[in-house]
């Protein structure tokens, strides 16, 4: 049985809010610093390639936007990097879907990495921001992430009939 459309796009949504939540919450610095995975990008990656139909390169700049109004970064940051990202995942869906997810992690690494540098850069020419090697340590974080993320978000798929 297939859900319609609404609940699909519902569920998407809730599960971006919920890892919305996980993204905003308060950490130790040290934690926060070398330990928070990207979970906003990591749930947009996964929509983006199970229902690319469903949530594209627009839903994936949506919730970047969200991530920079949460973060207070400069309005457009997140959205654009999303966007980009989602491009990737949506343009190379048939190939990505048939890996692995070990190596769709690794995939995602090479793109968080990339994410990260262009954020990075960006932060610290328009805002005078000072990015540091540890930065970069929570790509590695992501990806131990993305194996849970998968699995999680494809049993949420799965158990609600969403197509």
């Amino acid at each position: 049985m297939r859900r319609g459309s609404f609940f699909t796009i519902l569920i998407i949504w809730l599960s971006i809010i919920c890892a919305a939540f996980l993204q905003i919450l308060p950490l130790q610095p040290t934690v926060d610093e070398y330990f928070r995975p990207q979970w906003m990008l990591l749930t947009a990656m996964y929509w983006a390639l199970a229902l690319p139909n469903r949530f594209g390169i627009g839903s994936a700049w949506i919730a970047g936007l969200i991530l920079d109004v949460l973060w207070g970064t400069t309005l457009g940051f997140n959205g654009v990097m999303f966007g980009l990202c989602a491009a990737f995942m949506v343009e190379n869906n048939h190939k990505l879907r048939t890996y692995s997810v070990w190596h769709q992690s690794l995939i995602l690494l090479g793109l968080v990495l990339v994410y990260q540098m262009l954020f990075g850069t960006l932060s610290s020419w328009l805002n005078d921001a000072l990015v540091t090697n540890s930065y970069y340590a929570s790509s590695f974080i992501t990806l131990l992430a993305w194996p849970w993320i998968f699995f999680t978000l494809r049993k949420v798929r799965r158990r609600l009939f969403l197509s």
